[in-house]
């Protein structure tokens, strides 16, 4: 289904949630356009808010009861969205019956390869017959539009920043290591971990503080993985983002547009223009990716 499509020519919806506000939105939009939608919450990573609309609430490794939840709500497509803090693969005890079975089947695929375990459990749910969809099919509005969000614009540094991180961000998420860097003055000068994004940003403002740099410059980058599935695990920032690279002195804030989810474009413009951050929406060739004589 096309993006731009009506979501209420398609069926009904299953949306796996973790944590953040990514899955109630979606839902919410789906909703809005006529379609069924039936929220399946991880537990220890979902919202309590998911309990406003048609739920139901599912443990790690319970891929018999997925399953089952999608027969008897008669969807065919499934949404994986929200942070999921605990990325190992589930333990024995932890998997329902259905769960051992897929487990065995597809040990092979388990155990070796380089793929994440969100992307190796969407493709155990895809050869149970359904359908993995993306949130630009669902919920277009989240994800980051091209240009400025806010009234504060980039200099030609800062936009020097933005190549010299994009293509550092794009090396290392082809090492899967993270999404995110900071550049600035022309050079990385942080690059993010499993600890995440804000984690990113409290060790660059530390440093910042411990160097006695004032004043802003630098930008925070985020892209997609190169090698990453569309429909899962895309880039987020929220307004948190903008303040965190406030606090890290950054100048500004930019994004892959059409590839970064966020929760409310509006909102975030209004706390960056309030901490007077300026937020990019951009989009640049592949061959951008790659430094000069690379």
């Amino acid at each position: 289904m096309a993006a731009t499509e009506p979501s209420s020519k398609a069926g009904p919806l299953v949306i796996l949630a973790g944590g953040g506000d990514f899955p109630l939105i979606a839902a919410e939009q789906a909703m809005a356009q006529g379609r069924e939608v039936m929220i399946a919450g991880v537990e220890g990573e979902a919202s309590r808010e998911i309990e406003d609309f048609p739920h139901a609430w599912l443990k790690r490794g319970q891929l018999g009861e997925l399953f089952r939840l999608m027969r008897t709500f008669g969807a065919q497509d499934i949404l994986l969205l929200g942070t999921f803090a605990d990325r190992r693969m589930p333990t024995w005890r932890e998997v329902d019956f259905t769960g051992v079975v897929e487990v065995v089947r597809h040990w092979s695929m388990l155990r070796d390869g380089d793929d994440s375990v969100l992307r190796k459990i969407a493709r155990i749910i895809e050869r149970r017959g359904f359908r993995i969809v993306s949130p630009a099919d669902v919920a277009p509005g989240l994800l980051a539009r091209s240009g400025l969000l806010g009234r504060y614009r980039p200099t030609d540094e800062d936009l020097a920043d933005v190549l010299v991180g994009y293509r550092a961000a794009k090396a290392l998420g082809r090492s899967d290591l993270g999404q995110a860097v900071v550049a600035s003055g022309g050079a990385v000068i942080g690059r993010e971990d499993a600890r995440g994004t804000d984690a990113l940003l409290e060790d660059v403002a530390r440093a910042r503080r411990g160097q006695g740099v004032r004043g802003a410059a630098g930008v925070l980058v985020k892209c997609m993985k190169p090698q990453q599935d569309a429909r899962l695990d895309l880039p987020a920032i929220g307004p948190a983002t903008i303040r965190n690279a406030a606090a890290a002195g950054l100048a500004g804030v930019a994004v892959e547009a059409g590839r970064t989810l966020i929760v409310d474009q509006d909102i975030l413009a209004e706390v960056a223009d309030r901490l007077g951050l300026f937020v990019l929406g951009f989009a640049l060739p592949d061959e951008a990716e790659r430094a000069p004589g690379g």
